[in-house]
């Protein structure tokens, strides 16, 4: 009984662990594919990424692999009740259980990397594989407002939110970068902020009305006032228009 217990306990210990291998595995593969796929489509060109599947497809690798180490209990489960007895059968259905969540981890993994929010230096596209929908504030205007805040926690949050009432939020997002906007917003590493700053001027400066907020000032000023990169861009955003705002 002992020692049946203790193989339960082994194999259940080296399942989780095969699960979550399987998960860091699929994660350093979707980045691959995600650069792949993202970088030969974007090229050179200022261009980020907002990756809105990343996570959605962590959790469905890991319920894939969880499913594979059921069948994989059950496997072993008949066969210590078949006193050590192989199951040509069981084994058939367990390589095919393992093929096909394999296979549907890698397919989810090129549809998140096809599937993102487009962001450059006058547009904002929705993609899912090709092109859904643009947004653009140049010869016309597709966007009705921005917000720029902060949280009593110091959480900065920054969205954009169109006339068709889709809303893109930029910070705290998973993104893949072009060299280009690399080059171009990579200021001392806060190159999300530094385009977040960039955008606010070029709303500001508009020759449409593009509503602005902004909140929280006193806990920007608290949280990264001694961060002289992360403040400039902050200060970028919130201008003396802002703090109006921001009081109204």
């Amino acid at each position: 009984m002992n020692k049946n217990h203790n193989k339960g306990c082994l194999s259940g210990i080296l399942g989780t662990a095969l699960v979550i291998l399987g998960v860091v595995i699929y994660a350093v593969l979707s980045s691959l594919i995600n650069r792949l796929f993202i970088g030969t489509r974007l090229g050179g060109e200022v261009a980020c990424a907002l990756l809105s599947l990343t996570l959605t497809g962590l959790g469905v690798a890991f319920v894939l692999y969880e499913i594979v180490f059921i069948v994989w209990q059950v496997k072993l489960s008949k066969k210590a009740a078949d006193q050590g007895r192989e199951d040509s059968k069981m084994n058939r259905i367990f390589r095919l259980v393992f093929a096909g969540c394999v296979c549907l981890s890698l397919l989810f993994s090129i549809f998140s990397a096809n599937t993102y929010t487009l962001c450059r230096e006058d547009s904002i596209s929705k993609v899912c594989f090709v092109t859904l929908k643009e947004y653009r504030w140049d010869e016309k205007c597709d966007v009705l407002r921005y917000s720029f805040a902060c949280d009593a926690e110091g959480g900065l949050t920054y969205s954009v939110t169109m006339k068709d009432g889709e809303t893109v939020a930029l910070l705290g997002s998973v993104t893949s970068l072009s060299d280009g906007f690399k080059e171009k917003f990579d200021t001392d590493r806060v190159n999300m902020l530094s385009y977040a700053a960039y955008l606010s001027e070029s709303f500001d400066q508009s020759d449409f009305i593009i509503e602005k907020k902004v909140s929280g000032i006193e806990h920007m000023e608290k949280y990264f006032k001694e961060n002289s990169a992360v403040w400039e861009q902050i200060q970028r955003i919130i201008s003396s228009e802002a703090v109006s705002n921001s009081n109204e």
